[in-house]
């Protein structure tokens, strides 16, 4: 019997704290609960960890801009490859 292939899903964001103190995590929290729950796995690559929406803190080398995407991108793929490279089939970064 055929067995269903298995997909990863992840963002990266970055999670900014409130004037009262707490992080944002509104728009993951939408990802997780809408187009997330197609994945067989979904992880929000991210500077907090939160893990009822499936956000972890991965840090990567240098800044947290816009420019350093590639240290980002390499941080996730990194972790991937360390955690779940056996458990899934595929992996996709949106």
């Amino acid at each position: 019997k055929k067995q269903k292939s298995k997909i990863l899903c992840m963002i990266y964001t970055v999670h900014f704290k409130t004037e009262d103190g707490t992080f944002d995590n509104a728009n993951v929290r939408a990802q997780s609960a809408t187009w997330g729950r197609q994945c067989d796995g979904f992880i929000a690559a991210s500077n907090f960890t939160d893990h009822s929406i499936g956000a972890i803190d991965l840090p990567h080398k240098g800044e947290e801009v816009y420019g350093n995407m590639w240290q980002m991108l390499r941080s996730m793929w990194a972790y991937l490859y360390d955690n779940y490279m056996d458990e899934y089939d595929y992996f996709y970064m949106g």
